[in-house]
């Protein structure tokens, strides 16, 4: 009886826990409502005390922001506990130090939104390629439970002797549960071991790995380009010179990328190679970006050329993704028709194989 009081109260405490924790939508209005607020000349605390009225059924998460910004929380790292991520979290403190906290909640909301909108097309473009195959793998094990023995009656052994695909394609339906296990466990094994293997690798590790990785190679360079153009345009925009923009991502490890990119751009300073050299050897950004801060720095125009460039790579991988969602569809259906075809040679096998 007390084991089982425990667990209801754990799920209970699990439930509750998750009620506590914005989602997505909410993430989105919640920071949008505060920079529009801000922008009128709120205050964070008096955007907070109205937005209880907006966000009624989260007054519980806006009491406790407000509860930790009053004991000295900044409200940067006060979000990470109701949804937000610690990049997030380190884009506006970092445009705090760069006085552009309002327009940095603007730029996380349009952000979140494009996030949200692909999120939204993604399910759309799977829901019924996977509700297909959800539905055809119940029939199949129906099949292999119920009509494979009496398939199997009709059959002569001698015959499948003969016919090498129909004893093959029986020994599959035979094994399918077994061969589905197997393989289910086999991904889920080795997506954890890399997973565990990644998570124990400093973040640039990662990063160099990752970007010789075939296939996602590109796509990896590609963030990485847009994730340090990006942030670097912000920081020459608030009058930061690259020195200073180093030793503010040094001092303040909020996001462990930027920081550890940091760490490792001083080191190469301090011994004396310059910033295109130590970009293009660390071997995790386009080669590009290094030509785009080179011709910014020459014409004292790197902040722009940042942001121009950032907001191109930014199209360039919202487009690779386009294309890549366009090839899911027609794969799965392709999938889908093979298990259809599988499934109507079986229910013929006693008739393909009949002798005449």
């Amino acid at each position: 009886m007390d084991t089982s009081v425990k667990k209801t109260m754990s799920i209970l405490k699990y439930f509750k826990s998750r009620q506590l924790v914005f989602n997505q939508v909410e993430r989105i209005y919640f920071l949008q409502v505060l920079g529009e607020m801000i922008q009128q000349g709120f205050s964070i605390n008096q955007s907070l005390q109205f937005m209880k009225i907006l966000l009624a059924k989260r007054v519980v998460i806006i009491d406790q922001i407000l509860q930790k910004l009053s004991s000295g929380q900044s409200f940067d790292q006060t979000i990470i506990a109701y949804g937000y991520s610690s990049r997030i979290a380190a884009q506006l403190f970092f445009a705090q130090k760069q006085g552009r906290f309002t327009q940095a909640l603007f730029e996380i909301v349009d952000h979140l939104k494009t996030i949200h909108d692909y999120q939204k097309k993604l399910i759309k473009t799977l829901i019924y390629p996977c509700f297909l195959m959800v539905f055809l793998t119940c029939l199949l094990f129906a099949m292999r439970h119920w009509m494979l023995p009496h398939i199997l009656s009709f059959i002569n052994e001698d015959i499948l002797n003969t016919h090498v695909f129909a004893r093959y394609l029986l020994i599959l339906f035979t094994f399918l549960p077994q061969i589905s296990i197997a393989l289910l466990s086999i991904c889920l094994i080795f997506y954890l071991i890399i997973d565990f293997y990644l998570m124990q690798m400093p973040v640039l590790k990662r990063f160099q790995l990752l970007a010789k990785t075939p296939l996602i190679d590109q796509a990896i360079k590609k963030y990485a380009s847009y994730r340090l153009a990006d942030e670097l345009s912000y920081f020459y925009a608030g009058g930061f010179s690259m020195q200073e923009t180093l030793d503010l991502l040094i001092m303040y490890p909020i996001d462990p990328f930027l920081s550890e990119l940091a760490n490792y751009l001083h080191q190469q300073f301090l011994a004396g190679r310059d910033l295109r050299d130590s970009l293009n050897h660390i071997g995790i950004f386009t080669q590009t970006l290094s030509l785009v801060i080179y011709q910014g720095e020459l014409t004292s125009q790197t902040g722009q050329k940042c942001k121009l460039y950032a907001e191109k790579i930014f199209e360039e991988v919202v487009e690779d993704l386009n294309k890549k969602l366009s090839f899911i569809q027609p794969i799965l259906f392709i999938v889908i028709a093979v298990i259809v075809m599988a499934m109507y040679l079986v229910l013929m096998l006693p008739m393909l194989t009949m002798e005449i």
